[in-house]
């Protein structure tokens, strides 16, 4: 949020738009680390909102 108010509002887009629980799950499988040590993981997420099921 540190980042403003759009920054913000695309961060709450992002967690309408995803399952924390299985986005962190996946993470917790590709965690790696950068040449300065620091963690990352590869995170798929959602970036438009879910799509009514097929019926």
């Amino acid at each position: 949020m540190r980042f403003g108010p759009n920054a913000a509002a695309d961060w709450a887009l992002l967690m309408a738009y995803n399952d924390p629980v299985s986005a962190l799950a996946a993470c917790k499988k590709s965690t790696a680390a950068d040449a300065n040590g620091q963690h990352y993981c590869l995170m798929p997420v959602w970036t438009e909102p879910p799509r009514p099921a097929n019926s």
